[in-house]
């Protein structure tokens, strides 16, 4: 799994606040809600459900792309309104639902895929 370094841009530019300080990492939080954003929309978009419609593992599959599909509008709800903060947990937690869904095997996804993982 890859990880992607920042570049401090201020003294108070962490996540949870502060600057630097306390080994957290820096984090230009317009940068990562908009990335996390596009990510989502992006996984959404790979990942197809693959289990056979009629069974309980589809209605769960289902559920999870609802889930993971609601928190993308919840989080381009708050970004509109001008809470990256709101904006960013809401991708992340749809990000989550579609993540748990593909290892769970209810989502076929690309090989070459970037954007979830299944190890």
């Amino acid at each position: 799994m890859r990880h992607r370094q920042y570049k401090s841009v201020g003294d108070n530019d962490t996540l949870t606040g502060g600057g630097n300080a306390g080994g957290r990492m820096p984090a230009d939080l317009d940068e990562k809600t908009t990335r996390y954003g596009e990510m989502l929309a992006d996984a959404l978009a790979e990942a197809d459900v693959c289990v056979p419609e009629g069974t309980p593992l589809y209605e769960m599959a289902r559920e999870c792309e609802e889930m993971a599909v609601s928190y993308l509008k919840d989080g381009q709800h708050f970004r509109q309104a001008g809470d990256p903060v709101n904006a960013l947990a809401s991708y992340s937690y749809g990000y989550g639902w579609l993540d748990c869904g593909v290892r769970m095997g209810l989502f076929a996804i690309p090989e070459d895929t970037r954007l979830l993982t299944t190890e």
